[in-house]
């Protein structure tokens, strides 16, 4: 207890704190290089700054493994506070890591040993909560990344992006919201939601359901039988309009934590003989599932059109 009675707080306000750097940091990271200013009182061990302990107690939690630099992780309150607000493994392996913070600067390491992601899944890239002592004197940061065309040729110019499968909210002359579908060239009677996107002074205002409600409309119309699309499992209002829409969850991504068994060329059932709780090795590593070594991080959704629906919606 008193090793605990030793850590600074948190958040003055836990609810206002979080919701307002939350929003901070959104604005932030859809403006790279802008200069947002966090102002909830929040408590911090040395040497995290106040913006920073915002950030961590806005975002980590026990699913977000972190890694901390020299400096972090030489005051060992840090790792205390952190684990103690939020219940955050902290790793030595920043290849690994969702977050990192670094509390210097000026020795910032390669970025090659964080998780870079990929095109298909940048958001399992390693995101850096980096500290310097001042935005403008020092050393200079230069950003740079690909841009406006680049995420267009990318995103919304490919063979699967089609104008008449886009769908645009509009509010006068202000685009409050967009969603598009992506549509694949070996399956002519199903479609995948590719982004549903609103502007955050518009949610909850139900913008979202008119652009689905339009896209299952323009589906069933053109002969669609099956929309697929995926849901991060937190965000709850997306959820929830989802399956009041209809879709049902089908498998997602399992991330599995457990001593990989060796399986030989001929089939292995792990775990329960009815099937449930198990897992098949052909030749391959294979993880015995639980659980308790299982964490689901979003759900694939499917929305099926019955034939005379679509021949209502006609």
């Amino acid at each position: 207890m008193a090793e605990i009675a030793e850590l600074p707080a948190g958040f003055a306000d836990r609810v206002l704190g979080a919701q307002s750097t939350f929003r901070f940091v959104m604005e932030a990271m859809a403006r790279p290089g802008s200069v947002q200013r966090i102002t909830a009182d929040v408590g911090a061990p040395w040497p995290v700054m106040r913006g920073t302990a915002a950030i961590a107690l806005t975002l980590f939690d026990h699913d977000t493994p972190i890694w901390l630099d020299h400096r972090m992780a030489e005051a060992a309150s840090v790792a205390r506070w952190l684990r103690f607000h939020t219940s955050v493994p902290v790793i030595t392996d920043a290849s690994v890591s969702q977050f990192a913070l670094i509390g210097d600067g000026d020795a910032l390491p390669g970025l090659d040993c964080f998780c870079l992601g990929s095109n298909e899944y940048p958001d399992r890239s390693t995101t850096l909560i980096l500290q310097v002592e001042s935005l403008t004197k020092g050393p200079a940061y230069v950003l740079q990344g690909p841009g406006i065309e680049a995420w267009l040729e990318h995103d919304m110019q490919g063979p699967g992006d089609w104008p008449e499968a886009t769908f645009v909210a509009v509010a006068g002359d202000e685009v409050v919201g967009y969603a598009k579908f992506s549509i694949s060239s070996t399956s002519a009677t199903s479609a995948y939601h590719d982004l549903t996107a609103v502007k955050r002074d518009w949610r909850g205002r139900g913008v979202a359901r008119a652009l689905k409600t339009a896209q299952i409309g323009w589906a069933k119309a053109n002969g669609y039988e099956l929309l697929r699309t995926t849901n991060d499992e937190r965000n709850t209002p997306m959820r929830r309009l989802n399956e009041q829409l209809g879709y049902r969850p089908w498998i997602g991504r399992l991330f599995l934590r457990g001593v990989p068994c060796v399986g030989d060329r001929e089939e292995r059932r792990f775990g329960n003989p009815q099937g449930e709780g198990s897992a098949q090795a052909h030749g391959h590593n294979a993880v015995l599932l639980s659980p308790e070594n299982q964490r689901r991080s979003g759900d694939v959704l499917e929305l099926s059109l019955q034939p005379v629906e679509a021949k209502q919606a006609r």
